[in-house]
């Protein structure tokens, strides 16, 4: 996996530590996931901006503000009627010209990446991978960018 990051958290976390986490906590954690963690666990996105149609047609915007490390990550298990997600990350939303703060969420049953605005999980992708592949810059950041070309 090769993800140009603007800051990355550490330390790494290693398969046999994830595998553990899993097992302890009987969940099982997509395999992009885990390779992600693996090799980042978490960070700041040099690419962070990520557009997609909702259920109902309308286009939402999001900006991705940072990807969780795994040890946030566990603090943020949504513990309610949604409890096969996992919070990954937060998000800046744009949605129908309503701004909010979102978290980004992984579906432990079939491993989708979904926006969660508190009453709902919007999917925005069917993988992590598919997921980090769409999205672009946000050339308003152009600090960002221009500190991600130069690494």
């Amino acid at each position: 996996m090769n993800i140009n990051m603007y800051y990355k958290n550490q330390p790494y976390i290693s398969y046999e530590r994830l595998d553990f986490w899993e097992k302890r906590d009987n969940i099982i954690l997509p395999k992009e996931y885990k390779t992600f963690i693996n090799e980042y666990n978490g960070g700041i996105l040099c690419k962070n901006k990520y557009h997609f149609i909702d259920l109902y047609g309308k286009d939402c915007n999001i900006k991705i503000r940072l990807l969780y490390s795994l040890i946030h990550t566990y603090k943020q298990i949504i513990d309610d009627e949604y409890d096969n997600y996992l919070c990954i990350g937060q998000s800046f939303t744009d949605y129908n010209n309503y701004i909010s703060d979102d978290d980004i969420t992984i579906n432990l049953l079939n491993g989708n990446i979904c926006l969660y605005d508190q009453s709902y999980h919007y999917v925005m992708a069917k993988s992590f991978n598919e997921f980090i592949e769409k999205i672009i810059y946000d050339y308003f950041d152009i600090m960002i960018k221009n500190k991600c070309e130069l690494n």
